[in-house]
């Protein structure tokens, strides 16, 4: 559990099994600049003591996005600023060595937001988002659990005029 001294906490997000396990993730700060990723894992009708930071330092544009299956594996994805732009991040959990290391899963020009996460009983996972350029596209990256996530993100949706947005 988080205790130390925030200002803010923020972007709250749940997901939760049929078997009833779950993984609750939020952005917190303690300065109102430099903003952290958390997650913790609700497994066997309890908590886990110890708090994951999946991603610190970053602003508050994070927008996180979860989806845990039957076997308690769960994808998680953020916008985090590189420096020169929002990239999409993602992250894996895997029940048997938890979280793996947060990648880019896109190399697209423009800022990327809104994630959203679907995951399938076998481990395969769908990661959707809004990416900014001329106009707003919607990009698919797909994340096989025995290979990870595909090389290069799939645009599935862009508009001749207006804005695609909010996957």
């Amino acid at each position: 559990v988080a205790t130390e001294s925030v200002t803010d906490l923020s972007q709250l997000r749940l997901s939760m099994n049929e078997n009833g396990d779950a993984f609750a993730a939020w952005v917190m700060t303690a300065d109102q600049t430099n903003y952290d990723l958390r997650v913790n894992a609700f497994s066997n009708n309890t908590w886990a003591t110890t708090v994951v930071t999946l991603s610190t330092g970053l602003d508050n544009w994070l927008q996180p996005a979860l989806d845990i299956n039957t076997s308690g594996n769960a994808v998680m994805a953020w916008p985090a600023f590189d420096g020169t732009r929002h990239v999409m991040m993602a992250s894996q959990y895997d029940v048997s060595t938890g979280w793996g290391v947060a990648e880019a899963i896109e190399t697209n020009l423009g800022d990327a937001k809104s994630a959203q996460v679907a995951m399938d009983a076998n481990g395969n996972a769908f990661v959707a988002w809004a990416q900014s350029g001329s106009p707003y596209s919607i990009y698919v990256n797909r994340f096989d659990a025995s290979l990870g996530f595909a090389a290069t993100a799939s645009l599935i949706e862009t508009r001749e005029r207006g804005d695609a947005s909010v996957p």
